[in-house]
């Protein structure tokens, strides 16, 4: 079972994100986040598991830009794990950022994704929770 919670805000519908408040479910593969002057979205293109590459998309507003980030066990400290950016593909309309989770002895991990985005001259963090089970 696998699940993304954003801070605030929630995936109902299959087609497209939305930014209702709540739970960000994984297995509507995307969640959109507000920034200040627009919204961004974070998808994952494949299913989070441990001891496997994860990568994900990342889509923001044009004047904003993907300054770091990371992931956290919650549940289970293991460090952090960067993000690595991916350079943008020619005419592709996100980026692409690749990490490794680890894997530990619990049956369900809880993971914190943390999000440094540039945006008017200042950083803006965003958070995000999911598990992983195996």
């Amino acid at each position: 079972m696998i699940a993304l919670l954003a801070t605030v805000y929630k995936v109902n519908d299959k087609s497209a994100p939305s930014t209702d408040d709540g739970l960000c479910n994984i297995t509507q593969r995307a969640c959109q986040f507000r920034l200040h002057n627009g919204v961004g979205t974070l998808e994952f293109l494949n299913r989070p598991v441990t001891e496997e590459e994860l990568t994900l998309a990342l889509k923001l507003p044009d004047d904003a830009a993907f300054e770091s980030g990371w992931i956290e066990g919650v549940n289970m400290y293991m460090g952090r794990t960067p993000l690595l950016f991916e350079n943008k593909a020619q005419g592709a309309d996100s980026i692409h950022l690749v990490t490794f989770l680890g894997s530990c002895n619990l049956d369900v991990m809880e993971w914190q994704l943390t999000l440094q985005i540039a945006e008017d001259n200042r950083v803006e963090l965003r958070q995000f929770t999911f598990s992983t089970s195996e």
